[in-house]
């Protein structure tokens, strides 16, 4: 892969998305993309390492997996589905593929940047920063979702739990607000992952409360 003359600090200090650094660094990619080259933009880029993500169900159907390692897998998997898209396949086709794959939304995970919410997801950060007052973490395949604060914010606020307005939000949206933790925590009643509209409304919440009450904060 080419390397760029900038580096990823460099772009991000001149206001470049993570979305649109990714779309930066795979036009770098002179011949066909590859599995492995998608993995290395997007540790790059996001700091995910996608070899530990489990895969979805959903996305197993292209190749028989079963003779693969864990280490396999995942490029194996990509592969059969840049193959499958066909070309030419835009930064958008691919973050749509890795959605499809891992249940993870780079789109989504682009618009956090500084909007004061920490996700922990598929076993790791998917995006943290010191000034964030509200974490999302949910479970390997996003079953669950918890809602709580940051150690910034009780540092900023002197609360140790929940603010009273996000807490009814969540509560309205599903969640089970858990006193003895300060939190909110939603599991799915089927099994399935959460879905993906889910979520987003979930961050909207959030973002809404801190837009109104603790903006001034980031």
């Amino acid at each position: 892969m080419t390397q760029l003359n900038v580096t990823k600090q460099e772009m991000l200090e001149i206001k470049q998305s993570k979305v649109e650094l990714m779309d930066l660094e795979l036009s770098t990619i002179s011949s066909d993309i590859t599995s492995t080259e998608v993995c290395e933009v997007i540790t790059e880029v996001y700091g995910i390492v996608l070899d530990h993500v489990p895969i979805y169900k959903r996305a197993q159907n292209l190749i028989d997996i079963s003779s693969l390692t864990p280490e396999e897998v995942s490029k194996k998997v990509i592969d059969a589905h840049l193959t499958q898209h066909g070309k030419p396949l835009t930064g958008m086709d691919i973050r749509t593929i890795i959605n499809f794959i891992f249940g993870i939304n780079l789109n989504g995970i682009s618009s956090l940047e500084k909007s004061g919410i920490s996700l922990f997801s598929k076993g790791q950060w998917i995006s943290r920063y010191d000034y964030d007052l509200f974490a999302v973490h949910t479970g390997l395949m996003d079953i669950d979702v918890k809602v709580c604060i940051t150690d910034r914010f009780t540092e900023l606020t002197g609360l140790g739990s929940l603010p009273n307005e996000l807490k009814d939000s969540l509560i309205s949206h599903g969640f089970t607000y858990r006193t003895e933790n300060g939190d909110c925590y939603l599991v799915s009643s089927t099994g399935d992952s959460v879905a993906d509209d889910f979520k987003v409304e979930t961050m909207k919440k959030i973002m809404a409360v801190i837009n109104k009450s603790y903006a001034h904060m980031i």
